[in-house]
């Protein structure tokens, strides 16, 4: 009994040891820029928030000659009217990995999946309303929509609920509400300062902006990309389930398995 709690703890001791440390690692990476494939970009930069941290974001042309845009299709096995189930749980850089994505951010909030420790494989149905790849997979009727069409045209849409028709959309990710639009501040709540993961576009410039930040506020984090152009923001699932990963590797989060992904991937 005594050698089995000892093994335990020593186990617990180097898991820690090799997760801290890989943290440690991590936080040492260099800031700044770097070009990533078809004039995507990346940047690493110390957040603005005054709690530290730091902000990820990879920029995409929105330009669908030279880039594809990814997100998570419903569980081939999903029935269509389950009430708990329209993805399995997955760890962001594998499927970044698996499809070959140039850049992936976790998307919706979800639920299911066995709590507090949610496991690969585990069934679980996203809460906002998606569109992958023509489907709605989720509907929703609190939800803000920033909709594709198959050039990759950005389509925000100012109100709820979502549109009865998206079947010109052949993406879409959606919030509950938006933080910036058409350049212009939106519901600026703050709430508490958290690991956020937001998702914006600039209609202006056909460009779209993936990000993760550290120690951020819904705000907080929003403005990072409106102040690099973004003209329509809103945040995506956060805390642990924030995640940015560059082909196919997490530069920061990817802790536990989410439902649902956003990424880009060049042609």
């Amino acid at each position: 009994m005594i050698k089995s709690i000892a093994t335990g703890l020593l186990a617990s001791v180097l898991w820690g040891g090799a997760f801290f440390g890989a943290y440690a690692a991590l936080a040492r990476a260099p800031s700044g820029n770097r070009d990533l494939a078809a004039g995507a970009t990346l940047e690493i930069a110390p957040a603005k928030t005054p709690a530290g941290g730091r902000v990820f974001i990879a920029t995409v042309p929105l330009d669908a000659a030279r880039w594809d845009l990814f997100l998570t299709p419903r569980d081939a096995a999903a029935p269509a009217d389950h009430e708990l189930w329209t993805h399995r749980l997955a760890h962001t850089g594998t499927v970044a990995s698996d499809n070959t994505l140039a850049v992936a951010i976790n998307a919706s909030m979800f639920k299911g999946g066995s709590w507090p420790i949610r496991r690969v494989g585990e069934i679980a149905r996203a809460t906002e309303t998606t569109v992958a790849a023509g489907e709605v997979v989720r509907r929703w009727e609190h939800s803000y929509m920033l909709g594709f069409l198959s050039d990759l045209t950005p389509v925000p849409t100012p109100g709820k609920p979502p549109p009865p028709d998206m079947s010109a959309w052949r993406f879409a990710v959606s919030a509950q509400s938006w933080q910036g639009f058409d350049g212009k501040q939106a519901w600026w709540e703050q709430g508490k300062l958290d690991r956020r993961t937001v998702v914006g576009v600039s209609t202006r410039t056909r460009t779209l902006f993936l990000g993760v930040v550290e120690q951020a506020t819904l705000a907080s984090a929003a403005e990072e990309l409106m102040s690099r152009g973004a003209t329509h923001v809103f945040n995506l699932d956060g805390g642990e389930s924030s995640t940015l990963t560059v082909n196919g590797h997490a530069l920061t989060g990817d802790w536990r398995p989410v439902a649902n992904h956003f990424g880009a991937k060049a042609k």
